[in-house]
């Protein structure tokens, strides 16, 4: 029994090939647009890692008494990171004297945990956030071995080749919480970074007080109330050593 059916001429054959080869260019075309969709999602949410990053730097270092001068997530190819956060002149000294000024009282190593809780602060908001980081804080861990260094914290000795032993872990641990209390700061920052790309000291600064709730400044009058007698003994202690020539 024979079958009918069209006969396939040349002008047919032609469309079928053009059919063919359209799907193909489609299905390419698909394909091209997913990559580079995929491309775009990588590199926006590597924008958010960076700007929460950044984030967490500029608002721990503020909150603990460490002017932060301007955050930005504009990558610098020369130094390899993808974004910074510069402190004010970094001085000690000047830091001290400006929480004297203040009435705020800190122990003589408050300046250097200030600012490794700071530098520890872009990586762990990155693992708040995300629940993991994205590696890039190279820079960050070497700034802290050279504070650590410097002030003797977390130093726990020399092993038998002469390596010196840092341990950061205790002071790390308070990063994460500190950085949970003040999240809708973190996220206000970050958002606007994403927005503007470079933020100054005093646009933070304002991000900072505009997350800023009652509740908050009560809290912290009331610490600064309790650490007043302990404040008032320090600075007895510092002038009767200061009278005696001597330096604390």
């Amino acid at each position: 029994m024979a079958f009918a059916g069209s006969i396939i001429t040349p002008g047919v054959t032609a469309r079928l090939f053009h059919l063919i080869e359209g799907k193909k260019l489609m299905r390419l075309k698909q394909l091209i647009r997913k990559k580079q969709g995929a491309t775009v999602s990588r590199a926006s949410k590597r924008l958010r890692h960076t700007a929460i990053h950044e984030a967490g730097h500029a608002i721990i270092h503020r909150l603990l008494g460490i002017p932060c001068d301007e955050a930005s997530i504009v990558p610098n190819d020369e130094e390899e990171n993808l974004g910074y956060s510069k402190l004010q002149g970094f001085q000690p000294h000047e830091i001290e004297s400006a929480w004297d000024a203040r009435g705020k009282f800190r122990s003589p190593d408050s300046v250097a945990r200030a600012r490794m809780m700071g530098t520890m602060a872009g990586r762990e908001a990155e693992i708040v956030a995300f629940g993991h980081d994205t590696g890039g804080d190279g820079g960050d861990l070497a700034h802290l071995v050279d504070l650590a260094l410097h002030s003797g914290i977390g130093i726990e000795g020399v092993d038998d080749d002469g390596v010196i032993n840092v341990n950061l872990d205790r002071l790390r641990s308070k990063v994460p919480g500190l950085l949970r209390r003040h999240w809708r700061k973190v996220e206000a920052v970050a958002e606007a970074l994403l927005a503007r790309k470079t933020l100054s000291a005093a646009e933070i600064d304002a991000l900072i007080e505009a997350e800023t709730t009652p509740r908050e400044r009560d809290i912290a009058e009331r610490i600064e109330a309790a650490r007043k007698p302990e404040r008032e003994m320090y600075e007895m202690l510092r002038q009767r050593v200061a009278a005696a020539g001597l330096a604390l």
